[in-house]
């Protein structure tokens, strides 16, 4: 099934290091009969993405043959300096990020936040437990954001997204209950 998304996109599986974390085989691990990583790429896929890319750990073989493969500019970035690295090396107008610990979405509801950017907007969902920006869009413009808080060591995601839709570079996406309730209890299970 492909939803075709009619816009050019880069889709792009975070699976790099956490700040201050080593989790460098999460990737690759192997839940309910498929790896991790395999399963954010064919979600990704979905969607119909111009470019594909995985912001992962330095010389990790992923085993994705035709799927670039980015990596941080420096140690212990986290969220953000997976983002820095996606916008490096990809040339879209908007990013749809995956991280690859997201737990099992649908290709709808990944569709349906897509289909909230608009223009050089993007959209980062957001639930009863605040923002979600490991499952988000995120516009070209917000690139010198990213870089700008990497350089200032304001490495805190929910800082990056707070700031960034204030600017007006990127717009709040409410789930609806059951889509909540997904990542929601994710994210009480993993925190940022």
């Amino acid at each position: 099934m492909n939803f075709g998304c009619r816009i050019s996109f880069a889709g792009a599986v975070l699976a790099g290091p956490r700040s201050g974390k080593t989790e460098s085989d999460l990737p690759l691990r192997v839940v309910g009969g498929e790896r991790l990583i395999d399963r954010q790429l064919e979600l990704l896929l979905t969607l119909g993405p111009a470019e594909l890319v995985i912001a992962g750990q330095p010389r990790q073989d992923y085993g994705c043959p035709g799927v670039l493969v980015t990596c941080q500019a420096g140690p212990d970035q986290g969220f953000l300096g997976d983002l820095a690295a996606v916008f490096a090396a990809t040339t879209s107008p908007h990013v749809l990020v995956a991280a690859v610990d997201l737990p099992p979405v649908s290709p709808y509801l990944l569709c349906e936040v897509f289909e909230q950017r608009s223009g050089d907007r993007g959209v980062v969902p957001r639930t009863g437990l605040g923002w979600e920006p490991r499952m988000a869009v995120y516009p070209r413009i917000c690139a010198a954001r990213v870089l700008e808080h990497l350089r200032t060591g304001q490495l805190d995601p929910i800082q990056f997204v707070e700031s960034a839709v204030a600017a007006g570079e990127l717009k709040p996406h409410s789930l609806d209950d059951d889509d909540a309730a997904v990542l929601e209890n994710w994210q009480r299970e993993r925190p940022l």
